[in-house]
């Protein structure tokens, strides 16, 4: 059997999948996709808060 013996790889995969883990950043993600976005487009195009979205991207 094969396993990773790196903690902090698993550590850092573990942060990853968090991000995929909340529809807000997945939603956040989906509209990045179209290229360079400010937040301000960003919070209009999920109607929400600027604060709100730029909790999200810390």
């Amino acid at each position: 059997m094969t396993y990773i013996k790196n903690d902090e790889f698993l550590f850092d995969l573990a942060d990853l999948f968090k991000v995929f883990g909340d529809s807000t950043r997945l939603r956040i993600m989906n509209v990045l996709f179209n290229g360079p976005t400010s937040v301000g487009e960003i919070a209009q195009a999920l109607d929400m808060s600027q604060s709100a979205i730029s909790h999200q991207l810390k």
